[in-house]
């Protein structure tokens, strides 16, 4: 498939990857003309034409710098604020365009952003453009990728060139090859130094990631950080995970840490795990698993009165003398006492002013950030860069205050004061080219301190449900709480409901839910409310209350005006129905509301209606329905092919892999299944490749290959117990009991079908422990157990009654009736 890109597009996205590097000495050959064409492999001269169409365009702006390795200085090329957004729409384009790719074993279509994961390969987005617009499609060769080595670096300071006097011992330990060592100092002692010196010794032989830990980060903003990091060093299984995953499980993550670690060198620097008890907690899980890998190593600091780890490590303890205060000392040539002295007596009006409003940013900023303070130069920002009172980031070059001078300057700060640096460190992020979700987080988090509550209500309703999306429910939360201290705006309290929703705090995502409930102001956000509601009690296996608070939501929205934004919501309301509806067993209920979730629904939501259609279709065949199952099979496979999202085009292949097996086309079954198990493990989507190998097993019982059925059950059983999943895991079970029945193994049947039990008497699911007693029942017929046989049917129909399915209570009633047992 032609990829279509102009030379323009190709231009901004190459440049993208250097934003921000404008600012050194000598800049890298990629900025030029020459480097650009390089490495896009275009001819100079269309480069050229390109990149002034841009720079008349107003997307980029050149400039004559000097240029790495050349000996006179050379047009550069970097993006406008203009630019930066058109860069970021044309990629975002680029990695969701579906091209052919091929290996071989398979020819299939994929979004150019996830060949890498596919393949396991770490190329870039434009190197994979030019492969494909060389032969055709993308085609695996068997080159072998450059060992180079990735580094993240992002926030590490600049060494000084000055050496601690710790440094040599650190290496020492490090060239013993320990897997773990501990940097443990005060304040001011001198660790993140080390740290820093450490990586320019390691990061030419070894992919190196560094993360300062600060009292105010979120866990999504670290595992955010190293899924990046890993996949540039073209492991891809939590990047995956993180994208796709409805829901994010910290066991989870770190299964899949722990499968992009495997196979390379890896140093994991963690700065200051003290100030974040959350991330402590989490980079110790890390560290557990280096038993696991010979190929990652380890290294943190921390304070002297932390507690030590659980793991054997070696330590660096750094001297109790303060070293910042010695170089203060050193620089200022005079005698100084404490920081407040250097404070009060060697530093200008202006340059105390600049520090103040370092000090209110909590990341590292460029100089562009310090020009908002009037009184500011860019001459006096150079020169208090040249004091140790500010540190430089290596990669970005961006600036920060020292973290002592930040606790020296704030309680000397009046909170008129503190407003007022909010409102410029607002300002900033609000002009400022959006660099993520850290941005918008910092964003969010000045405007409030600033009291700009309708900026942050407007920001929050913009950018909160992609927040949510990725992961970022601890710092949502206690933004919202602060903010509901001066504001009741729903829609904001709404997205704090639904961020402990998704971190299972039932209890509070129900209380919040019935507060916008109760206020009755706005018709779509109480219907969301209810839905929000029902998916909560979903959640906690009250079926019942789940289905009264949809019949709420429906009621609620039938009140909202507009039109279509009634139909798409009440669509999928009705579609939630008729999936609960249909997993309980109630197929005639499960009809009626998927029939209307079909004609409702708007025809652009594929995935909804896949799934609306291939559980249709199992209703039809449910039925004896044939012509209708196929009709509505048919219908599911069309919009399965519009579906763009991997993980649910993945899904969906599972979802075709069982209906053939309710067709009993039971090859295609086995063909689909084995494809969508296959590729969700490349993706390292395990809950869809557990879902998968159950409907495998099945598929194998169907086709009476036993042997094969035992082994793909005991794999989905391992999966599913690694996930935590109680009701798959007991699926398992029932399937593993069936297989063993069929193999006339009924001991080794009773015993699987008893596990299952008790995981559903465990969770509530009374309509499936009614199959497994009918099925336990069967066992006890071939074990010619009258007793056993009386007392599972008796179970059973207790079971389906429980659970308002009396036609099944009914059946398993006229099956005790056909056998003559004892009563």
């Amino acid at each position: 498939m032609d990829t279509n890109f102009t030379a323009k597009e190709k231009v901004l996205v190459h440049l993208l990857d250097h934003y921000g590097n404008e600012e050194g000495y000598v800049l890298p050959v990629e900025l030029t003309q020459e480097g650009i064409a390089k490495q896009l492999g275009l001819k100079q001269n269309t480069v050229s034409y390109a990149v002034r169409k841009l720079v008349e365009e107003g997307s980029l702006r050149e400039e004559t710098r000097r240029i790495k390795n050349k000996k006179q200085k050379r047009k550069a090329y970097f993006l406008t604020d203009k630019g930066f957004k058109e860069a970021k729409d044309t990629r975002e384009k680029m990695v969701n365009t579906e091209v052919d790719i091929s290996s071989e074993k398979e020819k299939s279509l994929i979004k150019l952003g996830e060949i890498n994961a596919y393949f396991q390969t770490n190329f870039s987005l434009l190197d994979i453009i030019q492969r494909i617009e060389k032969y055709g499609s993308f085609e695996l060769k068997e080159e072998k990728l450059t060992d180079s080595f990735e580094s993240h670096l992002k926030d590490l300071p600049l060494a000084v060139e000055k050496e601690h006097p710790k440094f040599e011992e650190l290496m020492e330990i490090w060239e013993k090859g320990n897997d773990l060592i501990s940097v443990i100092g005060e304040e001011g002692s001198g660790k993140t130094i080390i740290l820093s010196k450490l990586t320019d010794r390691i990061r030419e032989s070894n992919n190196v990631f560094y993360f300062d830990v600060r009292s105010h980060h979120d866990p999504m903003q670290l595992w955010t950080e190293l899924a990046e990091f890993l996949e540039n060093c073209g492991q891809h299984k939590l990047s995956s995970y993180l994208k796709s995953a409805k829901k994010l499980e910290r066991k989870e993550r770190l299964n899949h840490f722990l499968e992009d670690i495997e196979e390379k060198k890896m140093v994991f620097i963690f700065d200051d795990i003290h100030t974040n008890e959350n991330l402590s907690d989490i980079i110790e899980d890390m560290i557990s698993l280096k038993e696991k890998t010979d190929h990652s190593r380890f290294v943190i600091s921390r304070k002297i009165d932390h507690p030590d780890l659980s793991f054997e490590e070696d330590k660096v303890m750094l001297n109790s003398t303060d070293i910042f205060l010695n170089v203060l000392r050193d620089f200022y040539s005079q005698g100084i006492d404490s920081l407040e002295n250097v404070l009060n007596d060697h530093l200008t009006e202006e340059e105390y002013l600049a520090l103040a409003l370092l000090s209110t940013f909590r990341e590292p900023v460029n100089r562009k950030a310090l020009s908002r303070l009037e009184p500011v130069t860019s001459k006096m920002v150079e020169n208090l860069i040249d004091t140790p009172l500010v540190d430089i980031t290596k990669v970005e070059k961006n600036i920060y205050v020292h973290p002592l001078i930040k606790k020296e300057i704030a309680p000397h700060l009046t909170s008129r004061e503190e407003r007022w640096l909010h409102e410029i460190a607002s300002d900033h992020y609000i002009d400022e080219p959006s660099r993520g979700e850290e941005h918008t987080i910092e964003k969010l988090y000045h405007l409030l301190k600033a009291k700009k509550y309708e900026a942050f209500e407007e920001c929050m309703n913009d950018e909160g449900k992609y927040l949510l999306a990725r992961g970022y429910y601890d710092t949502l939360i206690e933004m919202i709480d602060e903010f509901e201290g001066y504001n009741q705006d729903l829609s904001v309290i709404f997205i704090k409901a639904e961020a402990y929703r998704k971190k299972n705090l039932h209890q509070k995502a129900l209380g919040t839910y019935k507060k916008i409930i109760e206020s009755d102001e706005d018709p779509f956000l109480v219907a969301k409310a209810y839905m929000g509601s029902a998916s909560t009690k979903e959640e906690q296996n009250d079926y019942e209350g789940a289905f009264s608070e949809y019949e709420e939501a429906i009621e609620a929205a039938e009140d909202i005006a507009t039109k279509s934004k009634k139909e798409k919501l009440i669509g999928k309301i009705f579609f939630r129905q008729g999936s609960l509806s249909s997993e309980r067993g109630k197929y005639t209920e499960a009809e009626d509301h998927l029939t209307k979730a079909i004609d409702t629904l708007e025809k652009d939501e594929h995935s909804l209606l896949t799934t609306a259609y291939f559980v249709m279709a199992r209703i039809k065949k449910l039925q004896g329905d044939w012509d209708e199952s196929i009709h509505y099979f048919g219908n599911g496979l069309k919009h399965w092919q519009q579906i763009k999202e991997t993980y649910k085009r993945i899904g969906g292949l599972k979802e075709i892999g069982s209906f053939y097996t309710i067709l009993r086309e039971l090859t295609s079954a086995e063909e689909y299944l084995k494809e969508a198990i296959d590729t969700s493990e490349k993706f390292g989507y395990r809950d869809v490749k557990a879902s998968a190998l159950i409907s495998l097993t099945e598929c194998y019982l169907e086709k009476r290959k036993v042997e094969e059925a035992i082994q793909t059950g005991k794999e989905a059983k391992e999966l599913l117990e690694e996930l935590d999943d109680e009701d798959g895991k007991a699926m398992a079970h029932t399937l593993l009991g069936n297989a063993y029945n069929i193999a006339n193994r009924p001991e080794k049947a009773e015993e699987h079908y008893n596990k299952s039990i008790s995981i559903y008497q465990k969770i509530g699911a009374s309509y499936k422990l009614g199959l497994t007693y009918f099925s336990m029942a069967k066992v006890q017929e071939k074990k010619d157990n009258k007793d056993g046989i009386a007392e599972n049917y008796r179970k059973a129909i207790l079971s389906f009654s429980g659970s308002g399915e009396n036609s099944m209570a009914e059946k398993v009633e006229k099956e005790m009736e056909s056998i003559p047992i004892s009563m």
